[in-house]
């Protein structure tokens, strides 16, 4: 499954800023709010997909997302209050729209403003207020996997698949992108892999990335094969992998008989995970993809949908919790391909999480 960064855009906007989006743009409910601002975000994302394309674009992409700063996300509700901060928040998001877009603005804005029925000038604000929100999702994405431009332009080349469904008719076409609903294929690179200047880079990294994929496949069978009658490999589940290594293992134990799912149930999985992100080997990777894929299994969206909002708060807290513990934690571990196998498992419980929240 390909990294969909408009999920993680949607992931990192809390109720109070969308209703502060929504006070700022003048729409009437919360859908009108997500529906404009899904189409400035995707808008802006179809804008970088371009640029990423251009000649040396993908490398001034890549600087602006590492200037940006990494708090952004974390004080999005205080940046857009109002006052100086604001002001200044919105400067910083004008020239990075004059670097995507240069003097298309005016047509762009004028676009997404006859589709969702919001004043242009209030489009334009949008815009400046959602691109370092962007670029701050993508410099933290491209930190913690530790990408370079080549990367970047591959991540971002990949997410034109995602698009159609965000931008208004026509849009594709005005970005350069083209019919995105007729041809959802990742954008041309300027720099492909078997052309790209790399000379012996290449060669040195090719052989790499297939000993990292032969050595995940091994370790995806080892966790998966059927039963053999040897009993299980000693090394792969160990009692270091729960809080309580004296406690009988319970594979339902997330999930209630009466209210559906038990959120104390889930959180204390999830602590449980977080705890125990160090020194990971091979092995215990192993126990903890498992793991998690038993409790991404639990989340329910149709039973989580049903709880009540404080049980529901409470069961994203944690995720959110796990979340920055987990990218803190992978930061830790020098091998690539246990930072693989555990981004792999996680990575589909986040953006689960993510689809209930909106």
């Amino acid at each position: 499954m390909s990294t969909d960064l408009m999920e993680m855009v949607k992931g990192a906007v809390s109720r109070s800023v969308m209703e502060k989006l929504g006070g700022m743009m003048g729409t009437a409910s919360p859908e009108k709010t997500s529906s404009v601002l899904e189409a400035a975000a995707g808008t802006i994302l179809g804008g970088l997909i371009k640029k990423a394309g251009s000649p040396g674009g993908a490398e001034e992409v890549f600087r602006s997302a590492q200037k940006t700063e990494g708090g952004v996300l974390d004080r999005l509700g205080d940046l857009m209050g109002g006052g100086a901060k604001t002001d200044e928040y919105q400067k910083s998001g004008n020239g990075i729209l004059e670097m995507i877009f240069g003097g298309r603005m005016e047509g762009i804005a004028n676009t997404i403003s006859k589709a969702t029925g919001v004043d242009a000038a209030k489009i334009k604000s949008l815009l400046a207020m959602v691109a370092p929100m962007i670029l701050a999702v993508i410099g933290k994405y491209v930190k913690n996997r530790g990408m370079n431009a080549v990367g970047l332009e591959s991540l971002l080349g990949d997410q034109q698949q995602h698009l159609g469904k965000y931008l208004p008719a026509g849009l594709g076409s005005q970005l350069g992108l083209g019919n995105l609903a007729a041809a959802p294929a990742a954008v041309p690179r300027s720099m492909p892999a078997a052309t790209a200047p790399a000379g012996s880079a290449s060669k040195i990294l090719v052989p790499l990335i297939v000993i990292g994929l032969l050595v995940a496949a091994a370790v995806w069978w080892i966790a998966n094969r059927p039963s053999t009658g040897l009993g299980p490999n000693p090394n792969i589940r160990t009692p270091e992998l729960t809080e309580d290594p004296d406690a009988a293992p319970d594979e339902d134990a997330a999930v209630s008989d009466d209210a559906g799912i038990n959120v104390a149930g889930i959180v204390e999985k999830l602590q449980g995970l977080a705890n125990n992100l160090d020194d990971v080997d091979l092995a215990k990777a192993t126990g903890l993809v498992r793991q998690i894929g038993e409790l991404r299994s639990t989340l329910d969206p149709s039973k989580i949908s049903a709880l009540p909002e404080p049980q529901k708060a409470m069961l994203f807290g944690a995720i959110d919790t796990f979340r920055e513990r987990f990218e803190a934690g992978i930061q830790k571990i020098p091998n690539a391909t246990i930072r693989g196998m555990l981004e792999n498992a996680v990575g589909p419980m986040f953006e689960k999480i993510s689809a209930l929240r909106n």
